[in-house]
């Protein structure tokens, strides 16, 4: 007989009854929660699966048993070290902890850590514990005391453990090496990479089901926190209805990354509601969309053939509007090759650096978050280049909206090369990578022809006029 060995990890927290206790968690094969001692254990794991969603993460299918060493009634304030301990033993955080942390703070729908109303904050802390990690508001109460460690989500957490960064100081403490995965891509995927992580482009992403889509869009989010120290990474459920708290989701954000998934599944309404919101938030947050090319998810796929039929293929793909995918400044189709070369990390780092350090120096901003009126100060754009975007204008049909995205992923490409001004070439490359060139024009009008576009009639952009550099 042979039998698997249980994942086992402690950790402090604080009690109802105002004492510090050894919260044990085991994790083995199966589908059972259960918390010892405690009656109200069995609504845990869907309140903090909603959490988890917020980041990415989810609860897992484990038989997990929760027991505390003294017994000791426990609240919500306990929900901080469950969660690390659900999170690291299903390894969806690459964690080894090795040391004993202390952990303080319920967890609310969103992944924030709150302390509970009523508690009294510790006179003392374990001596096992080398950091105590608290709500930012305790924070405040041990500001002289630098093994206490203030966090507001589930992210900082991360963040801390992991890399040593804390948001409490602008710091890190034990700072960690960061280790970039292994991701493969093709030579023009990997250029494409390095133009949004540059410029901090929207983009949106089409791509069977383990192609790296959300990889992709992690690794932007942290380039983008390690190089500008922004924000956080959210991931949200995708909605079942019109009604989309997009505000909500870009507040807490915070200037980070927020990713869209599976927006091919969204309610066509759902996907209109976003694009006001999108527009006033790309001056300030990278937000990314991913989709599936057809119902089944295997269209253009290495090895799994696909099952839909042309047409409903074509329908899935146009349920996306002009003016909603006009939010995008780049669009790319995602595909898995064995054969594709890794990234090299170091090389990657590097061009960044020098390409916003170009940004830097003109004190605008990065070029995909420029304001409109900002544009063209930061352009140095050939009258060939020119000559060649009005012609792409002209033969689209695309409006301005469009026009200001070409030259801000153009001027990214020209800062990668460290090229003064943006060439023909950039903005042939640009014009390529933008949606128009794919084939992805919706013919729903649920707003009405005034608010639309449609495939049945000519584009609704205004006509291009005659420009000098």
């Amino acid at each position: 007989m042979w039998q698997l060995a249980a994942m086992v990890l402690e950790f402090s927290t604080w009690s109802r009854n105002n004492q510090w206790v050894q919260l044990q968690v085991s994790m083995e094969p199966g589908y059972k929660f259960q918390w010892v001692g405690r009656r109200d254990g069995h609504q845990i794991p869907q309140r903090l699966h909603a959490a988890f969603r917020t980041f990415g993460w989810k609860w897992p299918g484990k038989r997990i048993t929760v027991l505390t060493q003294p017994p000791a009634d426990l609240h919500a304030g306990s929900d901080a070290a469950l969660s690390v301990a659900v999170l690291v033993g299903s390894r969806q955080w690459p964690i080894r902890v090795q040391e004993v942390y202390s952990l303080y703070g319920s967890v609310d729908l969103f992944g924030k850590i709150l302390p509970v109303p009523g508690d009294v904050l510790p006179e003392s802390w374990p001596a096992s514990s080398r950091f105590h990690l608290v709500p930012m508001e305790w924070k405040r109460h041990f500001s002289g005391n630098n093994a206490v460690v203030g966090v507001g989500t589930l992210q900082d957490i991360q963040n801390f453990l992991h890399h040593g960064m804390r948001r409490d100081q602008g710091a890190s403490v034990q700072k960690k090496e960061i280790i970039w995965p292994d991701l493969r891509l093709s030579e023009d995927l990997q250029w494409f990479f390095l133009v949004v992580a540059a410029g901090a482009h929207p983009c949106f992403l089409m791509g069977p089901p383990g192609t790296g889509k959300t990889q992709m869009a992690r690794l932007w989010w942290k380039l983008l926190d390690v190089t500008c120290e922004g924000g956080q990474f959210l991931e949200p459920m995708p909605p079942r209805s019109a009604h989309v708290p997009i505000g909500s989701w870009l507040e807490r954000t915070e200037g980070g990354c927020l990713f869209l998934d599976e927006v091919g599944e969204w309610p066509l309404k759902a996907l209109e509601a976003l694009r006001k919101p999108l527009e006033e938030a790309q001056c300030s947050t990278l937000y990314i969309a991913a989709s599936n090319p057809c119902p089944c998810g295997f269209q253009g796929h290495a090895s799994r053939p696909c099952t839909c039929p042309p047409g409903r293929i074509q329908a899935y793909q146009r349920r996306f509007s002009g003016p909603f995918l006009d939010r995008f400044q780049l669009y790319a189709y995602v595909q898995a090759d064995p054969s594709d070369e890794s990234v090299v990390w170091s090389e990657v780092r590097h061009r960044l650096k020098r390409a916003r350090a170009m940004q830097s120096k003109r004190g605008l901003g990065l070029n995909g978050q420029l304001p409109a009126d900002s544009l063209g100060k930061a352009l140095l754009v050939q009258e060939a280049a020119w000559t060649d975007l009005r012609l792409w204008q002209q033969r689209t049909g695309m409006g301005e909206r469009s026009v200001h995205a070409v030259l801000r992923v153009a001027r990214t490409m020209a800062d990668l090369e460290e090229s003064v001004g943006v060439q023909p070439r950039h903005i042939r490359l640009a014009a390529h990578w933008h949606w128009s060139n794919q084939g992805l024009i919706s013919k729903s009008d649920l707003w009405g022809p005034a608010h639309s576009w449609s495939t049945l009639g000519a584009p609704r952009s205004p006509r291009p006029q005659s420009s000098q550099p």
